[in-house]
């Protein structure tokens, strides 16, 4: 392979184009024959991201699906138009050319000289960056979601570079406490009911003369299938692998998940790309002619370094067992994994050119070496883009006693697990006996270990009371109200506790007098819906100054180790605005990108590494961020976007809008919202998705006059097109009205609304009654938002808390207590006390992990008083 590679590695100094009018200059200009055809396509004004390959002296696009990924051996050109000012401003644009290690001086020659050129046309006002393979700027790095580097180029004797394919399998994941997985022949005859299985699939490719390969394709689909009876631990792994696939390739498949039991028709992609089907009369096989689970057994866990240091590659084991560190693994090697389930090869980003195309067949070795089935499970993790399967190998998994007779050997002890060190993965599956898990062997959230402030040791079996370490500290500095009977732990003392009750009361009787069931206002002269008389917890800090904060969080997370407190401190007693100004301080003093810098700390991860970004999103990217998660997860979270797009006027909406399309080039959010609603057989978008789409379009009207003869129209229109007709509803009348109508107005038309119906029905009951799903619940949350915003958050808060958005609903929690902190989370605190019977704090507190529940409490208590004064070390 290596007389394949070029000559020589680019020398810096020549990257430059003074030298105007030399022999490269006059063949750049021939080629080009004068003008670029690749700048005339260009849309000035279109905001994204175009990326073109230097090819034989001229400029060539490079395929959207490719972007992030470059070849050490080329040149490109990347322009980036965006909004300038946060969204407000006029177009900008960045020119960044980019130089791969093993690029011609020729190549590198033509970028810079057409970087001039494209700014030239862009009226010279575009930014330059000039970017180096390995020492890529912050605003580059940032363009892309992952940045993929590899081998070869178009003149470097791979002149047929061909795509990257991946040869089609079926894995079978089979097992409970022990889950292997195994690739199985592709047929129906492999399937069974009690078992999950993965088709690795995709689109056929061709070779270089443009002949199908057999058995090859694109890898762009995931297909997960999951029989009647599989196990939980099978369906869990069976996702994590559908997900290792998918980040190993970028995050551009296709996924869906299909269940044993599924009509013929919600089938028929199955059936299809798997190639066969079951014939007439016959069933895939039963749970039990797929054998038991209990036979299961995992191999040891291993981690093994791939390396060339010594002059040659050589692979060395350097942990195995329990004794796996994360700490261990660098960035200048490759590095062998195996979980014990499947192989996982990891490239470090330093790692040698002879590394890195040696790293598979080691992991072929690793198998022969070790006597292992050849047919084990191999993928590729780049440094960098580490997936949850990785992380898991690191987890500290702990098993319960409650079941001695099963072998169940390991300690369940509370102290212990409070002493061992956690990764971001082992959320997903450490084991324990708590009670409110479900029982023993059941997965249950890592942070749950960590719910002392409210947790009761009680409910951990073969404990009696402990006094918990959290509890021992509060007492210790006196603070808090501990009760030795249960266990329960209070982080307000209680004389703050009184005084927090009376400001409550305050509130409360506020909210009552002033906005109950009194229409939607906007808070502030903003655009955001609130309540009438509703308070905010966060007002701005006095004596503020961006640049000293910005320090203050360098330095908590610089050197060895997070001083989470600090962090925690600065972010929670500012406004969003002075967040915001903290973030720009953090790049343009400390020279750093503060989301980067919190995603690298190890001790930060979760729960509390999502709402410290979110602390300093501004509301539009943020919004678009948690659209953008809610549509990539394994099932679309409609509940949430609900939550995110019915809750807004249509001004906030196209901004939001606008931020998705810079956030994520390619895209737009109406065109995601329409491939996520659109039935797979009908091919057109149904009644959620139409409403979905409407509003993202930004169709409501704006807050303005209110028209009573439109309201009683509208009202009777709804009328008849649901409660009227004795069967059915015409859904289309419905979307139309709640989503074209000021917020206003459709107050309007809810009141008029039972003068119609004989029984002089709510339109809310009416809504409940004629529509079901997912639609039924965005028009009832138009309708409560209409009407009482505050009062829809604080019902939304608590469905939270209690697990009825599939669990506890971390997103839809963290953008509540963020997004209202400066609205009406005070008033939200009130009605949630008067309506549930329990204070928000204590709520919070019993169901989050420490450093994340001291971040939502400061927020929720505010700096308008002394009730964060008190607080212990994070």
């Amino acid at each position: 392979m290596g007389k394949l590679q070029k000559a020589r590695k680019y020398d810096i100094a020549e990257t430059n184009i003074s030298g105007l009018g030399t022999p490269l200059e006059k063949a750049i200009r021939e080629a080009a024959a004068g003008h670029e055809d690749a700048w005339k396509k260009i849309k000035p004004k279109k905001v994204g991201l175009q990326v073109w390959r230097i090819e034989k002296f001229l400029v060539v696009p490079w395929p959207k699906k490719k972007y992030g990924k470059f070849y050490n051996g080329d040149s490109y050109i990347v322009l980036n138009t965006y909004v300038s000012k946060g969204g407000k401003g006029a177009i900008a644009w960045d020119v960044h050319f980019w130089i791969g290690s093993e690029s011609t001086q020729d190549e590198y020659g033509t970028a810079a000289y057409k970087t001039v050129e494209l700014d030239d046309y862009l009226g010279g006002a575009a930014t330059q960056f000039r970017e180096t393979e390995g020492n890529e700027s912050r605003k580059f790095k940032a363009l892309f979601k992952k940045i993929t580097i590899m081998e070869g180029g178009v003149e470097s004797g791979f002149n047929h570079v061909e795509e990257e394919t991946f040869r089609k399998r079926l894995l079978h994941v089979k097992g409970g406490m022990n889950t292997i997985v195994r690739e199985v022949p592709i047929s129906w005859e492999s399937l069974n009911a009690g078992d999950s299985f993965i088709l690795d699939s995709g689109a056929p490719v061709k070779d270089k003369d443009g002949k199908v390969k057999k058995g090859e394709t694109d890898g762009m689909l995931i297909l997960v299938f999951h029989g009647s009876t599989a196990s939980p631990m099978e369906k869990v792994k069976a996702s994590g692998i559908a997900q290792a696939l998918d980040d190993e390739r970028g995050g551009e498949p296709e996924r869906e998940t299909f269940h044993d039991g599924q009509s013929d028709a919600e089938l028929k992609t199955w059936w299809e790309h798997l190639g066969s089907r079951p014939p007439q009369g016959r069933s895939i096989k039963t749970a039990e002619e797929g054998g038991s689970d209990k036979e299961i057994k995992v191999d040891e866990k291993r981690l093994l370094k791939v390396s060339d240091s010594s002059g040659s590659i050589k692979m060395t084991l350097v942990a195995s067992g329990n004794s796996l560190n994360r700490n261990v693994i660098t960035s200048d090697d490759v590095y062998i994994l195996d979980d014990g389930f499947e192989v996982m090869v990891w490239v470090g980003k330093g790692a040698s050119s002879k590394e890195r195309k040696s790293a598979l067949d080691m992991a072929q070795k690793y198998l022969n070496d070790y006597n292992l089935p050849a047919d084990k499970c191999i993928s590729r993790i780049m440094d960098g883009g580490e997936n949850e399967q990785f992380e898991a190998a690191f987890e500290v998994g702990v098993m319960s006693t409650a079941r001695p007779e099963d072998g169940v050997k390991f300690s369940g002890d509370m102290d212990k697990i409070r002493g061992l060190q956690k990764t971001k993965a082992a959320a997903n599956s450490t084991l324990a006996t708590y009670a409110g898990s479900g029982g023993p062997g059941v997965a249950v959230d890592f942070d749950a270990l960590y719910r002392a402030p409210c947790a009761d040791p009680a409910e951990w079996r073969g404990r009696t009371k402990p006094q918990s370490s959290y509890s021992k500290e509060m007492q210790e500095k006196q603070v808090g109200a501990y009760s030795k009977e249960s266990g329960w732990v209070s982080a307000l003392s209680p004389q703050q506790r009184a005084a927090r009750q009376a400001k409550v009361s305050a509130l409360e009787q506020k909210y009552l007098e002033e906005g109950k069931d009194g229409g939607a206002t906007h808070a502030g002269g903003s655009n955001t819906l609130v309540s009438a008389g509703a308070e905010g917890s966060l007002q701005p800090a006095p004596g503020f100054n961006a640049e000293e904060d910005a320090q203050v969080l360098r330095k908590a997370m610089k050197g060895l180790g997070t001083r989470k407190k600090p962090i925690i401190e600065t972010l929670t007693n500012k406004t969003l605005g002075q967040r915001i100004a903290i973030r720009r301080a953090y790049e343009d003093v400390v020279g750093r990108n503060l989301f980067k810098d919190i995603e690298s700390e190890w001790q930060i991860g979760g729960n509390f590494e999502r709402i410290l970004k979110v602390l300093i999103r501004d509301p539009y990217e943020r919004d678009a961020n948690f659209l953008h998660r809610a549509m990539r997860a394994l099932r679309v979270d409609t509940s949430f976007i609900i939550e995110i797009l019915c809750t807004q006027e249509a001004v906030d909406i196209k901004n939001i809008a606008a931020q998705y399309e810079l956030m994520f080039p390619g895209h737009t959010l109406t065109g995601d919202l329409e491939k996520e609603y659109k039935g797979m057989m009908s091919g057109e978008v149904g009644d959620t998705g139409k409403l979905l789409v409407g509003l993202a379009s930004g169709v409501r009207d704006p807050p303005g006059q209110i028209d009573l003869e439109l309201a009683k129209k509208d009202a009777q229109e709804l009328y008849e097109a649901g409660e009227k007709k004795f069967m059915g509803c015409d859904e289309d009348k419905f979307i139309e009205i709640l989503t074209k109508r000021s917020y206003g107005q459709i107050v309007a038309t809810a009141e008029a609304y039972p003068e119609f119906p004989k029984k002089h029905t709510p339109l809310l009951k009416a809504i409940k009654k004629k529509t079901g799903g997912s639609l039924k619940t965005a028009l009832k949350t138009i309708l409560e938002v209409a009407n009482d915003p505050t009062a829809y958050y604080a019902h939304r808060l608590k469905k939270a808390l209690d697990g009825q958005l599939i669990g506890t609903h971390d997103q839809s929690l963290i953008r509540i207590v963020v997004s209202r902190a400066e609205v009406d989370l005070s008033t939200i605190e009130a009605i949630f006390a008067a309506k549930y019977g329990k204070a928000l704090q204590d709520e919070l507190a019993a169901d989050t992990s420490k450093s994340y529940m001291r971040t939502l409490l400061r927020i929720v208590n505010g700096n308008k008083d002394n009730l964060n004064d008190t607080e212990t070390d994070a």
